[in-house]
């Protein structure tokens, strides 16, 4: 919700939460919204996927540093607005421009992190992300060809991380090179093997003998 930072107000939660607090410049807001429009205490539920992707959005990358500034930074500031006032109900160009900028990389960020949640799960594709999202599948591809990237390419590569890191675990010393794949979520182990050389230069084997 929006809380107006000309009055004194306090919030009392009845049971344990957690809370992330923004700071927007109110001529930014009111500049888009009807004059007259009351904002103290309004809602970020008018829009409700709006509303889910900013938090799914800001809970990715509460960790970022943003203090280097840079285009990055105010790309990320016009990402997060653009979000808020969708899930405040703007409509008209306004609703058009969030859609565009904010929701978009929202939906994008989302993606990506269902990737990178769920690559060692065999049954990850776009249609099942697609649905987990709430978004069409070749709405999820139009998403990451903007990264340069299909969306089964960013599978592989996390997969193939996946199990660079495991062959390179001492406690996964012991297990079979087609164990440690079928854990990352390969079901081809030929497929695998071509795969991590191309990516990595060498074998599984070899990466994990350079690991011991």
């Amino acid at each position: 919700m929006l809380l107006d930072s000309t009055h004194i107000r306090g919030i009392h939660f009845d049971s344990d939460t957690s809370y992330l607090t923004m700071r927007i410049p109110r001529s930014e807001i009111t500049s888009l919204f009807p004059s007259g429009t009351q904002f103290a205490g309004a809602r970020l539920n008018k829009d409700v996927l709006a509303s889910q992707l900013l938090f799914r959005y800001l809970g990715a990358t509460r960790n970022l540093d943003m203090t280097t500034g840079g285009r990055a930074a105010q790309l990320y500031d016009a990402h997060i607005f653009d979000l808020v006032i969708a899930a405040l109900g703007i409509e008209g160009e306004a609703r058009d421009l969030a859609e565009e900028r904010g929701i978009r990389a929202a939906r994008r960020s989302a993606v990506l992190r269902e990737i990178e949640r769920r690559s060692s799960d065999p049954g990850l594709s776009a249609v099942t992300t697609a649905r987990l999202l709430g978004i069409t599948p070749r709405y999820v591809r139009l998403l990451l060809e903007e990264t340069g990237k299909s969306f089964t390419h960013h599978v592989l590569e996390r997969r193939l991380e996946c199990a660079a890191a495991l062959l390179s675990d001492p406690r996964w010393r012991d297990q079979k090179v087609a164990e440690i794949a079928a854990e990352a979520g390969f079901t081809d182990l030929s497929y695998f093997n071509r795969s991590f050389r191309r990516r990595y230069g060498a074998t599984p084997s070899d990466i994990r003998s350079r690991a011991i």
